[in-house]
């Protein structure tokens, strides 16, 4: 769950720091390394940094703590979206699966 929640994470804030300038942005490449272990039932929150926005890639860091501990460090590569082109058609799909997704 920690790398899903890092991967949405660093796709908003690449998304909020390009404003209307990109159609989308795709994940390239997420490592993440593990810290610690969070309990069952913990809160999970992700806190993204954009530390590059160029024009065709992204690089981003992001943390995830579980009830204020950190347990996830990531680092992100995200392809910037040329907003000419119209997304893939696998950007698409995805796009539409995550937006069922319930966070609780």
């Amino acid at each position: 769950m920690p790398p899903t929640l890092c991967d949405l994470a660093v796709g908003y804030a690449v998304r909020a720091q390009a404003d209307d300038d990109i159609s989308g942005a795709a994940t390239v490449s997420l490592t993440t390394d593990y810290m610690a272990p969070a309990r069952p039932g913990a809160w999970l929150e992700a806190r993204a940094r954009v530390e590059k926005l160029g024009s065709r890639l992204a690089f981003a860091d992001c943390a995830v703590t579980a009830d204020g501990r950190e347990v996830v460090r990531a680092r992100a590569v995200f392809s910037v979206l040329d907003p000419s082109e119209p997304p893939p058609e696998t950007f698409v799909y995805a796009a539409l699966q995550l937006r069922d997704l319930r966070v609780q």
